[in-house]
């Protein structure tokens, strides 16, 4: 998704100024979607099977973009600006301002364009791992161990491919850090003025990066400033860093109610609803089978293999390139490692702060509430940690994972969810065994950091630039009609444990307590990826989700790629709940992205008998 987030900066980089939501039609900027063809991006993108040029990257293949390349000035300012991004009212604007910011002195040139965007986000990332590097040492962890975390997050596959792209999450990773950085110095001490504006100026700026960091580490972050502001600052000083603030926020909301909201604006909840929908029919049938099955679903997606988790360690691309450690065999189980390796550190750290918790509530009973309160905001980095957990699997049990998590939502908190997993959770254990504890754990990540590193190169010479085996050529396009007009595809319908003899059906006469058992497999035609939930629906309503994620090892093949094995699904059912009369079975997906794109594929008219 490179190109939508390059062309919201570029468009911004050529008009010179900020565009809103009510600028114009949305749809990509003609000289962006020229280029993208040029660059052959797309067809390497949505076609798994698909290799680069044999003289790919050398001076021959960029003096041919170039000479292909409309020129600038070509185009008439009415084609150039007769459009805004799609990202104007869906994306705050922060990030793209800066990317903008590089390009504008190469805007004639868009391929210089997008190198100074590239090199801005690397640059982003730079500093920001140089910032966690000194609020390692303010939270007084050793150098040794803060030096091994750094070179981790460094090394770490999701460092390289998102710290290289043109997105927000690489200036969010610098804001955050020199937020917390700024936090603890006023934590420490430095009371004064020079820090009020640049804690002001570094909050107002998260919240036009991105407002999921701006909740929770926004939240993290005031309690402890404000109460050294209360403690050791002076009433002037107070009113002062308190009003610096108050300004900056507001002056933020402001420009981002201007840019993104109007009467033309582009709702990103649009073709939501029937998602929406099916949250809300959860909530109507039993909240408590609502929240237990959504909190269910989201601990997966986050530790227990799901996409999040996944997209995190090292299946990156477009969803369409894991990296393969050896080979599958070998990458499947350091996938199950990983995920092991997740969870038994999630129990490290959960007895760590239930021992954390008792102590403050023992300080708190035994001296001051005040104290224990002041203690327990005294580390805004593990505290944004909590919250932000806290607030995305909210997020992933009210909207039913309406955002799409990705693992790259995690990538501003890398260095503290690593600092976590091997330096707050040896606090689990005696004191004569944390360092052992937290020397495994580091050398661990260390190590899957490392082979995931080394072995993503072979995978992208395997992806993009190896020529495929004879007779493993698969072209999508070529793929059969039934295929490509549906996103479900149903390999078996049973009727109270028969199997239908056509499949599908047009109606079919049962009586009341018959059960349909339909079997297939589905995934996102855009995306050439799993879908990220495949449900039921009857009478054109949600119905339930169905289980999803079996293994179609026939279906990788087909496709030629190895992240479609897991898109078989399997559902039962149940008409003995439903009333007498005609009603309409289908399946239906929601793509990888979470967006509900798909019309839904239909099973059959059942006729239920009284």
């Amino acid at each position: 998704d490179e190109p939508a987030h390059f062309d919201y900066a570029y468009s911004l980089a050529t008009a010179g100024r900020l565009l809103r939501a009510a600028d114009g039609p949305t749809g990509f900027d003609p000289r962006v979607k020229a280029f993208q063809k040029d660059a052959d991006q797309r067809r390497l993108t949505f076609h798994a099977d698909e290799r680069v040029s044999t003289f790919y990257g050398t001076e021959k293949y960029f003096r041919k973009l170039r000479r292909d390349t409309k020129p600038f000035d070509s185009y008439s300012p009415r084609q150039a600006g007769a459009v805004r991004s799609p990202l104007t009212s869906v994306y705050a604007f922060v990030p793209y301002a800066l990317y903008a910011a590089a390009a504008y002195p190469f805007r004639h040139d868009i391929a210089a364009s997008l190198t100074a965007c590239r090199f801005a986000s690397v640059a982003f990332t730079g500093l920001g791992i140089f910032v966690w590097s000194r609020i390692l040492r303010r939270l007084n962890v050793r150098r040794v161990h803060a030096l091994a975390l750094i070179s981790i997050v460094a090394f770490f596959p999701l460092t390289s491919f998102i710290g290289s792209y043109v997105q927000p999450d690489g200036v969010a990773f610098l804001i955050v850090s020199a937020l917390l950085l700024v936090t603890l110095r006023i934590r420490d001490g430095r009371v004064d003025a020079g820090h009020a504006v640049a804690y002001a100026a570094l909050f107002a700026a998260l919240y036009g990066s991105k407002l999921q960091f701006a909740v929770a580490v926004g939240l993290a972050t005031f309690v402890p400033v404000a109460i050294a502001y209360t403690r050791m600052a002076c009433i002037r000083m107070r009113a002062f860093a308190a009003s610096v603030l108050f300004v900056s926020v507001s002056a933020m909301f402001a420009m981002m109610r201007w840019v993104m909201q109007s009467d033309h604006a582009v709702s990103y909840f649009q073709g939501q609803r029937t998602l929406t929908s099916a949250a809300m029919e959860h909530v109507r049938s039993g909240l408590p089978t609502f929240l237990s099955s959504e909190f269910r679903l989201a601990v997966v997606d986050l530790y227990g293999g799901g996409i999040s988790q996944q997209s995190f360690w090292g299946l990156f691309g477009w969803l369409d390139t894991p990296i393969r450690i050896v080979d599958y065999r070998i990458s499947d189980g350091v996938g199950t490692f990983e995920m092991l390796g997740t969870l038994v550190t999630i129990v490290t750290i959960v007895t760590a702060a239930t021992i954390g918790l008792r102590r403050l509530l023992r300080i708190g009973r035994m001296r001051s509430a005040g104290l224990a309160f002041r203690l327990a905001s005294n580390d805004p980095a593990f505290n944004a940690y909590v919250l932000f957990v806290a607030l995305f699997i909210g997020l992933f049990v009210i909207s039913s994972d309406l955002f799409g998590a990705q693992g790259r939502d995690w990538y501003a908190l890398e260095v503290v969810a690593f600092s976590c997993a091997s330096w707050y959770g040896a606090r689990a254990f005696p004191r004569q065994m944390r360092r052992a504890y937290s020397t495994i754990v580091l050398a661990s990540i260390a190590t899957l950091s490392m082979a995931g590193s080394a072995f993503a190169l072979t995978t992208i010479e395997d992806r993009f630039y190896r020529p495929l085996p004879s007779g493993q050529h698969v072209n999508l396009m070529r793929l059969s009609n039934k295929m490509m007009q549906t996103n479900v595809t149903f390999d078996s319908v049973s009727v109270m444990g028969r199997p239908h003899s056509q499949g599908v059906f047009a109606t079919l006469r049962v009586p009341k307590k018959t059960r349909i058992v339909l079997q297939g497999w589905a995934y996102d035609q855009e995306t050439v990826a799993p879908c990220r939930d495949v449900y039921a629906m009857v009478d054109g309503r949600f119905a339930h989700y169905v289980t999803y994620g079996l293994e179609r090892p026939d279906v990788g093949r087909v496709f030629n790629t190895f992240n479609m094995n897991l898109t078989g699904f399997k559902d039962t059912v149940d008409l003995s709940k439903m009333r007498p009369g005609r009603h309409t079975i289908a399946v239906d997906c929601i793509g990888s992205s979470g967006i509900d794109q798909y019309a839904p594929t239909t099973v059959g008219d059942v006729l239920i008998d009284p």
